[in-house]
């Protein structure tokens, strides 16, 4: 009952608090936990190897710190991408550093949750259902910048040619701002994602423009072939197989 009258107190305030916004452009950055390697995980590995490993990793993490993420949001419609970057001898490491989730265009509506991704050699526009991530709400909170934040957590069961894997997120809201959507398509929570962690991976808003002057556009993406997330994920696992039995 408890928590039944809680989620009705979030949604109240999620459809009355702050309800002029009518769109939005907030800016999102990414950072990752870093690994920590034990001795024997070092010898195991080798140490050139290792050393080679850890210096492209650092690398990629100076460049992933150069990179932000735009989520534009307008008539309960919302896209996320990260903004555009040079052309440059860097790009390898860019396209490294937004791995393993930062990669394609997000879009997100009341009735559909797409990602379009260049992959395998094609476009695909990987159709999710809509309520495909379970959030469990929690009374955690925390102050993010001049907004109050509450908890969400989820896990996500994936499938891959090793079995499955669980991915936990967690997820911190203000019902204060009320927009549904954040980085790399979740939603449906009652206010803006202003951070939120999926394994290592960490995005977080830097900035937060309410009803630009200037009109907020969302159109929904047209490229790509048309598959479901099962769909693509078996057609992963085809890939990583072939690529190992190529490899040897």
């Amino acid at each position: 009952m408890k928590q039944i009258l809680k989620l009705s107190f979030l949604f109240f305030v999620f459809f009355n608090l702050n309800a002029q916004t009518n769109s939005a452009i907030v800016t999102y950055k990414k950072t990752k936990t870093k690994k920590t390697f034990t001795d024997e995980k070092k010898k195991k590995i080798g140490k050139k190897k290792f050393d080679r490993f850890a210096a492209l990793e650092k690398e990629a993490e100076k460049v992933s710190n150069s990179l932000s993420f735009t989520l534009k949001y307008n008539a309960n419609k919302a896209v996320f991408k990260v903004n555009s970057f040079m052309d440059t001898p860097n790009n390898r490491l860019k396209n490294l550093a937004l791995l393993p989730f930062g990669k394609g265009v997000y879009y997100n509506s009341k009735t559909e949750r797409i990602k379009v991704v260049e992959t395998f050699g094609d476009i695909f526009s990987v159709k999710y259902p809509v309520d495909y991530t379970k959030w469990t709400l929690s009374k955690e909170s925390k102050k993010i910048g001049k907004y109050l934040a509450y908890k969400a957590t989820a896990v996500e069961k994936i499938k891959t040619d090793n079995g499955f894997i669980n991915y936990k997120i967690t997820a911190w809201y203000t019902p204060e701002i009320n927009i549904q959507y954040g980085p790399i398509g979740y939603s449906n929570l009652p206010g803006l994602i202003l951070e939120l962690k999926k394994n290592k991976i960490v995005y977080y808003v830097t900035n937060i423009e309410f009803n630009p002057k200037k009109f907020v556009k969302v159109d929904k993406p047209k490229k790509g072939k048309s598959i479901t997330l099962e769909e693509f994920r078996d057609l992963a696992i085809d890939a990583t197989k072939k690529y190992r039995k190529i490899r040897g």
